[in-house]
């Protein structure tokens, strides 16, 4: 698995929400012994802001993989994020969000010049999406497998929804979504679009995955399914 190295210059240039933070010095603290309060910090403040990715995400998602069994249930549900939101639904296939391979994308205001990507960096930008396209199927079983570990429902409905994006049901990523945020069947239906029938597939595919661990959940996938459903 191809990775960044913690001392690669290119990590001046790799932002996030809030510009270039020190990605690689919590990639160290983690690698040496994994903690809640970094870990907390790294996840959800710099590779992660309300739904939106960035090119220092993609950039530590090689290394948090190599980290996956101290991260445990955690790093599950940050991969499930990063699965839900990597893609639009209408985008093409090969576009992940925040890391464009167009220069000019990501000369932002609030980025200092020096700490904005050059066009010399477009090659590397390229590099990061090939590593996730070949990790993308490692990251969805992970999720799955976690969610028929956890006992935690909501972090099961989002860890499905996760991989439901990665196959390509958006609607049942929402639907899943929402049925985690406590919505009923009925104002779930009310919310998302009429599932297709490569979606209703992949919803009876996730049913299946979790039919002994979580029978309500399954059930509601199945619901999905139906064609006379939401």
């Amino acid at each position: 698995m191809p990775l960044i190295s913690l001392d690669d210059p290119l990590w001046s240039r790799l932002y996030g929400p809030y510009g270039v933070q020190d990605v690689p010095g919590d990639l160290r603290a983690l690698q040496e012994q994994w903690t809640p309060e970094v870990a907390e910090r790294l996840l959800w403040e710099r590779l992660h802001h309300q739904g939106d990715l960035y090119p220092a995400t993609w950039a530590a998602i090689p290394w948090l993989w190599e980290m996956r069994e101290a991260g445990g249930e955690t790093l599950a549900h940050f991969f499930a994020t990063v699965l839900q939101g990597a893609r639009e639904p209408d985008a093409p296939g090969s576009d992940l969000r925040g890391l464009t391979l167009d220069e000019a994308d990501h000369q932002f205001a609030w980025l200092p010049e020096d700490d904005r990507l050059r066009e010399a960096d477009e090659p590397r930008l390229a590099a990061l999406a090939e590593t996730f396209a070949e990790l993308e199927r490692d990251l969805d079983a992970l999720c799955l497998a976690w969610a028929g570990r956890t006992e935690d429902p909501y972090l099961r409905a989002l860890l499905l929804a996760g991989c439901a994006a990665s196959r390509g049901s958006y609607t049942a990523a929402e639907a899943l979504e929402l049925h985690g945020d406590g919505l009923s069947a009925e104002e779930v239906a009310e919310e998302v679009p009429q599932p297709d029938a490569r979606e209703r597939a992949v919803a009876l595919e996730l049913a299946r995955a979790v039919e002994t661990q979580a029978p309500e959940l399954a059930a509601f996938l199945r619901d999905l399914r139906a064609e006379d459903s939401c």
